[in-house]
C-alpha cells in the first residue's frame, strides 16, 4: 500500500489529534477492547475523514517511517484529558496509564519549549494569542527541527498557509494522499 512521501525529514512533530489517535491504538492493541471501531471513530470524529481500517494501517506504517516522533508537553496534556463524554472516557484511567506506558518508552519524545524560548522568537508571541500555547509550541517546534508538523487542526493549518512556515500537513489529507 503506498503512503505519502514524508517532508524529506525523518522526524515529525504530532499535534493532539494525532498523538491521541497514536495513544489509542496503543491502548486498542493492549487491552483488545471489542468496541475498537466505536472508540476510533469517536476519537478520530473531528476529522473530515473516516478512519477506516486502511487509514489505521497507513497511519501506523507512516509512523514507523520516521526515526523520531515528536511532541510538547501542552499536546500530551490536552490528548490526556480527554472529553467527559468520550467512549476511552469511560476506562480513563486504564487509558491514561497505557499512554504514559507509551509516552515513556521513548517512542514520542516530549521535547521542551520554555515559554521564555517561545515568546524571544519573532511571530510566536502572535502565534500563541491567535492559536493558543499548544498549537504555537508544536509549530515552534516543527519549525526548530525543519520537520513536519501533523495536524486535525484545520484552523492552525489554514493559519499558517499565510506565512512561510514548517511543513504543515492535516492527517487525513496525508494519509488519502497518493505517493
Amino acid at each position: 500500500m503506498p503512503l505519502p512521501r514524508s517532508s524529506g525529514s525523518h522526524t515529525v512533530v504530532l499535534d493532539t489529534g494525532p498523538l491521541l489517535t497514536y495513544l489509542t491504538l496503543h491502548y486498542l492493541d493492549r487491552t483488545g477492547a471489542t468496541d475498537r471501531e466505536a472508540i476510533i471513530r469517536d476519537v478520530r470524529s473531528g476529522s473530515r475523514y473516516p478512519f477506516t481500517a486502511t487509514e489505521e494501517e497507513r497511519f501506523r506504517l507512516l509512523l514507523h517511517r520516521f526515526k523520531r516522533l515528536l511532541t510538547t508537553s501542552p499536546a500530551v496534556a490536552e490528548a490526556l484529558r480527554l472529553r467527559e463524554y468520550s467512549l476511552l472516557s469511560r476506562d480513563r484511567w486504564r487509558f491514561r496509564e497505557l499512554a504514559l506506558e507509551r509516552l515513556k518508552d521513548g517512542k514520542v519524545e516530549d521535547v521542551h519549549c520554555p515559554l521564555r524560548e517561545l515568546c524571544a522568537e519573532e511571530g510566536f508571541r502572535d502565534l500563541i494569542c491567535r492559536l493558543g500555547l499548544t498549537d504555537a509550541s508544536l509549530i515552534f517546534v516543527a519549525a526548530k527541527e525543519r520537520c513536519l508538523l501533523l495536524t486535525d487542526d484545520r484552523r492552525m493549518f489554514e493559519g499558517l498557509l499565510a506565512g512561510a512556515k514548517p511543513d504543515v500537513r492535516l492527517l487525513g489529507d496525508y494519509l488519502k494522499s497518493p505517493d
